[in-house]
């Protein structure tokens, strides 16, 4: 099992009336209240990319497809959505390195946010979890 050593001036009277805080160690997380868990990698689905590229297609057409050089509707999204920019685009890169982001603003099950590569033929869908 993994051991936690607290650091020097740590006392668990300091937390009283607080919130739990996680603090973490490698793949471990634990809360102020000492439970364990795993922390989670981003939840991602990989779609084939033929059929991506209708939904891309459809979307330029109807005038929901969202760029990033589109900075307020870029960013709307992606607040609104609790979209992990950095790290879903850090574990794409294992996908491939020529990946491209982009938006589809439409209802499920095409709609979201997406990292696809042409060159490559992949593609990758954020999906964002419940509240």
């Amino acid at each position: 099992m993994l051991q936690l050593t607290p650091k020097p001036g740590f006392s668990p009277a300091k937390l009283e009336g607080r919130s739990p805080v996680r603090y973490c160690r490698n793949n471990a997380t634990t809360t102020a209240g000492g439970s364990f868990g795993i922390m989670s990698r981003p939840t991602v689905k990989e779609i084939n990319f033929v059929d991506f590229k209708r939904i891309l297609e459809r979307a330029t057409t109807t005038g929901t497809r969202i760029e990033p050089s589109d900075k307020p509707r870029w960013t709307a999204f992606v607040t609104l959505h609790r979209v992990k920019e950095a790290g879903f685009s850090a574990y794409a890169r294992s996908h491939s390195e020529s990946l491209v982001p982009v938006i589809i603003d439409e209802p499920e099950p095409n709609g979201g946010y997406y990292l696809y590569s042409n060159r490559d033929e992949v593609c990758i869908k954020w999906i964002p979890r419940a509240i």
